[in-house]
Order: C-alpha cells, then structure tokens, then sequence
C-alpha cells in the first residue's frame, strides 16, 4: 500500500484552546471511552484535543512538548492506519503511513511512540507475539531509514544507542528462543549469543537468532530476561535481571527446567559484562540505577541494591519491600 503524508491544510483533529506551556506533570492518555486523546493537567481536570470517528492510540509528547504524535486507527475497512503529527494550537501538521523497509507492508498494529528529537519519531510495530520490529521514521516525509527486529526496545538517554532484546521466532521450545541482548546490532550479552551471531551492519537487522546446544539430553543456559532493560545515567552500560535455567528434552512442557538462578546483569555496547546472582526468584522485577554505578533490584518482597566496583558487580544488602509481610518467626 502506498504511503500518502498529508499538508497542514487537512481538516485537523485538534481541539483548538489556549496553552502556551506544558507543566512536565500533565499527561496525555487515551480515554477509554471514546478512544480520543485527552490532555490530563496537573489539578487533575482534562482537556479533549482530538475528535473524529477514528479510535487514537499511543500519544506522544515532543521533545519540546509543542507538538505530539499519536496512531490514528482507520474506521473503514479498506484503509491503513497513519500516525498524526499536530501541536495544541494549529490543530493536524501532517499524517502518514509507516512502511517498513523489509516488505513495504504497512504497520497495522502500534505498541507504541517515541520521540526521538524533534525531526523523528520511533514506532513498534506489533508483528506476532514473540517479536515486534522498531523503525525509525523521519519527518517531515515519513520515510524510515533503520528498523530492528525484537522486543523491549529501551534508547540510551541521550537516544543514539538503542537496547533491545533480540529477534526469536514464534511457536518454538524453550531452546531455540533463548533471550540475548542487543545494542545497536550488535549481541552483548550472554557470551554464547555473542560468538554464534555476528554484528550486523546493515541498515535493518535480519532474523538471525541462537539456539542452546544439547549435551547428555539437556539444554544447559537458557537465558529468560525477567525485567525491562533500564540504561545507566550516562548511557554507558544497560542492566537487567537474568533468569538462567536448563531444559530437559524428554519433558517439553511441564517440569522440564532445572537448575534454575537469577542474576543482575550490567553489559555495555563494548560487549563487556557483570553479573551478579540474587538470592531469591526474581520474576518482573523493577531495575533502578540510584547512580552511576549503583543500582537497586525491587520484588515484591525484596528490595536489593547492588554497586559496580573493583572490576565487578556487588551485592550490597537486601532488605524487605515496602508494604511486604514479614515472614513467621
């Protein structure tokens, strides 16, 4: 399908009202509703800035929050959907399909927007439910000149680097899907992804995985990232928790894993790594970095933090989360 970008002069969809400046608290949210995009201010009252029949998904602030990007669902059957660009006084700037540079299929399906700076925009698109492909679009043409297959796509703060959780296929066992990160096409982390799948220089990444070797009728080192990655202030290293297992073939489905741990990992675009191993089940942790070189690991019961010196990862000390039970004496 053909892309169309569309000038100012379209009928917008933006509410016109007066609002020179945004506070950082005010937020944009899709109300559930009417599917619109509502502007929510800091005292709590809120403001609609989009009508029309078609449902709207995924608001985005610029950078300078003037302007902001959302996906506008169509509400026929025989048209794709587009991503709007408009700002809070003129109404609609511009609109365009996003088409992907490996099929020239259009992205149907959003799961999010991000701003990148104040000329692109980034968008995941939905593919199934094991991977996502993240494009870069620019603007004002809507042309995208990078995309990359995975999923947690997470950019360094001051947004050159992207972290991503590589490209598995869909509807396999636990051993040809091991998770490996990625950062900027290059596999960082674990080691043995690292050797198997070389940097990609291209200006998409191909489908190219790893998948852990069998020894003695069990797949040792399957790597399941538990949490969302989360970059250091200074973008200089990406954390996240780890959960390696094995994998016995004979039981595919139920009590087939062994010798399960977690760990912390910190890698950086270099491919160098720390792990650290914590001492309890840590599934969908949440990662904070208090620091430069300091982090905290929060589960529900537990709330760790950890400290990069002398050349490795430290477990500091744990104590019990807020609002967690104490356990029996």
């Amino acid at each position: 399908m053909t892309r169309r970008v569309r000038p100012k002069s379209q009928a917008r969809l933006f509410l016109i009202f007066s609002l020179v400046a945004v506070a950082p608290a005010q937020e944009l949210r899709i109300s559930p509703e009417d599917q619109q995009v509502w502007l929510t201010r800091e005292d709590g009252s809120r403001v609609r800035l989009t009508d029309g029949p078609a449902y709207k998904g995924s608001p985005a602030w610029s950078p300078d929050r003037s302007r902001l990007a959302y996906f506008r669902y169509c509400p026929q059957a025989d048209c794709a959907p587009e991503i709007v660009i408009g700002n809070l006084s003129g109404g609609e700037q511009l609109s365009f399909q996003v088409v992907s540079p490996r099929n020239d299929a259009v992205c149907a399906s959003v799961m999010r927007i991000d701003w990148l700076d104040e000329s692109r925009v980034g968008l995941e698109c939905h593919k199934n439910p094991s991977y996502s492909e993240y494009l870069e679009v620019s603007l004002p043409n809507g042309r995208v000149p990078r995309s990359w297959l995975g999923g947690g796509f997470s950019w360094s703060p001051d947004r050159t680097k992207l972290a991503y959780v590589g490209w598995v296929p869909h509807f396999s066992p636990p051993f040809a899907h091991p998770n490996y990160l990625e950062i900027d096409r290059k596999t960082v982390y674990p080691p043995e992804a690292a050797r198997e799948i070389p940097p990609q220089a291209d200006t998409w990444d191909k489908p190219i995985g790893y998948v852990v070797r069998e020894r003695d009728g069990l797949y040792r080192g399957i790597h399941e990232f538990t949490s969302a990655l989360a970059w250091s202030p200074d973008g200089g290293w990406v954390a996240l928790a780890d959960r390696v297992y094995d994998w016995k073939s004979e039981d595919p489905w139920e009590g087939a894993e062994r010798n399960v741990k977690y760990s912390l990992v910190v890698a950086n675009p270099a491919g160098q790594w720390l792990d650290c191993e914590f001492p309890e089940p840590a599934r969908n942790p949440a990662l904070a970095w208090t620091g430069l070189r300091t982090l905290k690991l929060e589960t529900p019961t537990r709330q760790c933090s950890f400290s990069m010196e002398g050349g490795g990862l430290i477990l500091k000390g744990c104590e019990p989360a807020a609002g967690a039970i104490a356990p029996p004496r």
